[in-house]
């Protein structure tokens, strides 16, 4: 996988289908190559709606948008990991991460599986699957497309404390390793807490940064004790967002 890109994304105005107010409007969003930056804020104010337009998935918007310092319709699309795993049902687990490069081989594509803890289970089908490691099939899936840039949409939510804590772990040393360029949406402090450089709280609308905190202390390096403090201002930041 190639290493994260920065990405610059400038948008003068975007507003969904008869909206009276605009979702955001003169907003500017630049986040460092190699980093991980965390989007919370209350629902509805346009988290997802971010992620969608980095994405390219929306691109009715007024405003550019940058990968590398290239406009994004040159650059590889980013992997994405969605709420759900959206596994299709009648592909094996490699088929599945197959989709998002339909010229890797099966080898390559149990190579990504193998590396999130899913060694031998190329050949499973979804229904053999728990929803845990379902999600991370989907996360091998948005590995493969090694663009080096993975937008995260609440991909833990739903889960009991123990898987999220599993898969924190697995998130947290695949940033570690990779150098991927990662922006995470998430309601939960604990998340960006866990996983993030940087956190951006959205407030408002038109929405704007509420809020911008950085993590200094590197993801392996941080306890317990610290994990709480981070927790802590970041719940205070989207107290004052509300």
């Amino acid at each position: 996988m190639a290493r994260g890109a920065g990405i610059d994304l400038a948008i003068a105005e975007k507003r969904h289908p008869g909206m009276k107010e605009a979702l955001f409007e003169a907003f500017l969003l630049t986040l460092a190559g190699g980093t991980v930056t965390a989007i919370l804020g209350p629902s509805g104010i346009g988290k997802s709606s971010l992620l969608r337009l980095i994405a390219g998935i929306d691109r009715d918007f007024s405003g550019s948008l940058a990968i590398g310092g290239e406009p994004a319709a040159a650059a590889p699309p980013p992997g994405f990991v969605f709420q759900d795993a959206r596994l299709l049902p009648w592909l094996d687990a490699a088929d599945n991460v197959r989709l998002a490069d339909p010229s890797m081989d099966r080898i390559g594509a149990a190579a990504h599986l193998a590396s999130l803890g899913l060694a031998g289970h190329d050949a499973d089908y979804p229904r053999q699957l728990s929803g845990g490691m379902q999600r991370r099939v989907a996360l091998a899936r948005a590995l493969a497309a090694g663009s080096g840039v993975l937008l995260l949409d609440e991909p833990l939510v739903s889960l009991d404390n123990a898987l999220v804590e599993e898969l924190h772990a697995l998130l947290a040393r695949l940033f570690d390793e990779s150098g991927t360029t990662a922006l995470l949406v998430s309601h939960a402090a604990a998340d960006a807490a866990r996983l993030a450089d940087r956190v951006i709280v959205l407030a408002g609308r038109p929405a704007r940064i509420g809020a911008d905190i950085t993590l200094p202390v590197p993801r392996r390096e941080r306890r317990a004790d610290m994990l709480e403090r981070y927790r802590r201002e970041i719940d205070a930041a989207l107290a004052g967002s509300a």
